[in-house]
C-alpha cells in the first residue's frame, strides 16, 4: 500500500510540475501578447475557442472517458490493442465530420460570431484546429492511463517550446497579429500529435473489430452533459454577473478566481491524472483498492487544506502585488472560497470513483446536471445581492452539493466509503486556523501581518498532530521520515581507514 501511495504522489508530482511550467510559460508572455493583439484579436480568439470547444464537447468527453475506463478492465485485457484501434478509427471519423461541418458554416459563424464576414479566413484555420484538438487530446489521455508522465511531460515542454518560439517570431518578426497565436495553437495540436505517434503504434492492434467499441461508446457518452454542465459552474457566473453588474465588476471577478484557480493546476488536476490509472489497475481488487482510494482522499485534503490557507491568508498582498490598478484589490475576497471551492472539486475526484467503477455514467452526468442547475439559482439569487461574494458562493454550495452526491452513491452502488471523521477533523483545524489568522492579523504593518500568517500556516500541521489525527502506522512512518531527511540531504561520508 504505502509504495502504492508514494508512486500516486511522485506522478502528481510530475504533473505539478507540467501545470507550472505550461501556466507560469503563458504568465510571462502576457505582456508580450498585449502589446502586439488589441482587445479585439483576443475576443476573436475566445470567441472561435468556446465555439470550437462546444462542438469538441460532443467528441472528446465519450471517446477519451471509454478509453480510460475501459484500458486496463479485465474483459478488456485481451483486445486491449485491438480497442484503442478501433476507438481512434472512430474518433478520426467524428474529428473529419465535424470539422467538414463547421467549415460549410464557415461564413455563417464568421458574420454571427465573429460579426466580421471578412474573418472567414480565421474561421478556415479553427476547422483545421477542430479536427486536431480531439486527437491530441486522445493521445495525452492514453499517455495518462499508461501512467507514461514524464514522456507526457516531455511532450507538453516540446509543444510549449516550439508553439512559444512560434508565436513569438510570428508576432515580433512577421507581424502577423492574432494570426500568431492561432496558428501557434494549431502548431502545438500537430507536435503533440506527431510526439506521441510512436508510442500509439506500440500500443494498437492494426485490426478492424467495431464489436469492442460498443460498452465503452454506451459509458462514454452520457458524460457529454457532464462536460457541459461542467462549463455551466465554471462560466455560468459570468453571463449571471454581466446581467446584473458592469463588465468592469466581470473582469475583477474573472481577474481574481484566475489566482484561485492555482489550486486547480498545481493540486486537483495532476492528483485527477495520477488517481485514474492507479485506481483502475487495481479493479480486481476491489477490498485494497478502497482502502487506497479512501486513504489517498485524506492525505489529498490535508495538503489541500495547507494550499488552500496559503492562498487564502495572502490573497489580499497577491492581488495588490499582481495588480497595479487599486479597482482590481477588492478581488481579493472571494479568492478563499474559490480556492476552497476547487479543492472540493479535486475531492470529488476520489468521490467519483464508486461510480466510475460500477460504470453508472448517467448518474455522474445526473449528480453534476443537479449541482450546476443549483449552481445557476444561486446565482440569480445571490448575486444581485452580494456582487462577485454572491458568485463565488454559488461555485463552492454547487460542488458541496455535487460531492454529497458522489459520496452518497459511492457508498451505495460500490461500498466505496471514506474517513468522513477525518475530513471533517481537517476541516475545523483549517476553518478554525483561517478565521483566527484574519483577525489577528489586522494591524497596518505588512511585515506584522505576514509574520503572523505564517505562523498560523505552520500552526496548520501542529494543531493535527497535537489534536490527534495522525493514526499510530502514520506517525511511525512521519518519525521514520523525519529521522531519515538529514541523512537523505547530508549523506555521510564513510572515513577512511590507514
Amino acid at each position: 500500500m504505502l509504495s502504492k501511495i508514494k508512486r500516486l504522489f511522485y506522478l502528481s508530482g510530475i504533473y505539478t510540475i507540467e501545470s507550472i511550467f505550461e501556466k507560469s510559460l503563458y504568465f510571462f508572455l502576457i505582456p508580450v501578447y498585449t502589446t502586439f493583439l488589441s482587445p479585439k484579436d483576443f475576443g476573436i480568439i475566445g470567441l472561435m475557442s468556446i465555439t470550437t470547444g462546444l462542438i469538441a464537447k460532443a467528441i472528446t468527453p465519450p471517446i477519451n472517458a471509454g478509453l480510460i475506463r475501459f484500458y486496463y478492465s479485465p474483459e478488456y485485457s485481451a483486445k486491449q490493442r485491438t480497442f484503442i484501434f478501433n476507438l481512434f478509427l472512430f474518433l478520426i471519423l467524428q474529428c473529419i465530420i465535424s470539422s467538414l461541418l463547421l467549415y460549410s458554416l464557415k461564413n455563417t459563424v464568421a458574420g454571427s460570431v465573429l460579426n466580421d464576414g471578412k474573418l472567414v479566413y480565421i474561421v478556415e484555420v479553427y476547422c483545421v484546429i477542430l479536427f486536431f484538438q480531439p486527437i491530441s487530446s486522445f493521445f495525452t489521455a492514453l499517455l495518462r492511463i499508461a501512467e507514461k508522465a514524464k514522456y507526457l511531460l516531455f511532450v507538453s515542454c516540446v509543444r510549449l517550446i516550439i508553439s512559444i518560439v512560434f508565436i513569438l517570431y510570428a508576432l515580433i518578426y512577421l507581424k502577423m497579429g492574432v494570426l500568431a497565436l492561432i496558428y501557434g495553437n494549431l502548431l502545438g495540436l500537430i507536435i503533440v500529435s506527431i510526439v506521441c505517434i510512436p508510442f500509439f503504434l506500440k500500443s494498437i492492434e492494426l485490426r478492424i473489430a467495431p464489436g469492442v467499441l460498443g460498452s465503452p461508446l454506451k459509458y462514454g457518452y452520457p458524460l457529454i452533459v457532464q462536460g457541459f454542465a461542467l462549463m455551466f459552474i465554471h462560466s455560468g457566473d459570468l453571463y449571471v454577473l454581466r446581467l446584473f453588474a458592469s463588465v468592469a465588476i466581470v473582469g475583477i471577478y474573472s481577474f481574481s478566481y484566475n489566482f484561485a484557480d492555482i489550486m486547480n493546476f498545481m493540486l486537483a488536476i495532476p492528483f485527477k491524472k495520477a488517481l485514474q490509472p492507479a485506481v483502475l489497475k487495481e479493479e480486481h481488487d476491489p477490498e485494497t483498492l478502497k482502502s487506497f482510494v479512501s486513504k489517498n482522499c485524506t492525505y489529498f485534503y490535508v495538503i489541500g487544506i495547507l494550499l488552500c490557507l496559503i492562498l487564502s491568508v495572502f490573497s489580499r498582498e497577491i492581488i495588490q502585488l499582481m495588480a497595479r490598478k487599486e479597482e482590481f484589490w477588492s478581488g481579493w475576497i472571494i479568492v478563499p472560497v474559490v480556492a476552497y471551492a476547487n479543492l472540493l472539486h479535486g475531492l470529488g475526484h476520489f468521490f467519483d470513483n464508486g461510480l466510475i467503477l460500477m460504470k453508472k455514467s448517467f448518474h455522474i452526468s445526473a449528480n453534476i446536471l443537479l449541482a450546476a442547475t443549483i449552481n445557476m439559482g444561486l446565482n440569480f439569487l445571490l448575486i444581485p445581492v452580494w456582487g462577485i461574494m454572491g458568485a463565488a458562493i454559488a461555485t463552492l454550495v454547487s460542488y458541496i452539493v455535487w460531492n454529497a452526491l458522489r459520496l452518497y452513491f459511492s457508498g451505495k452502488l460500490y461500498g466505496l466509503y471514506f474517513e468522513t471523521g477525518r475530513l471533517v477533523h481537517v476541516t475545523v483545524v483549517g476553518a478554525g486556523v483561517l478565521l483566527i489568522s484574519f483577525f489577528a492579523a489586522g494591524t497596518e504593518s505588512v511585515f506584522y501581518n505576514s509574520i503572523i500568517k505564517i505562523l498560523f500556516i505552520v500552526s496548520y500541521p501542529t494543531v493535527l498532530f497535537l489534536t490527534g489525527f495522525l493514526t499510530s502506522t502514520e506517525k511511525a512512518h512521519l518519525t521514520d521520515i523525519l529521522a531519515n531527511a538529514p541523512t537523505a540531504f547530508f549523506p555521510c561520508r564513510k572515513k577512511r581507514i590507514g
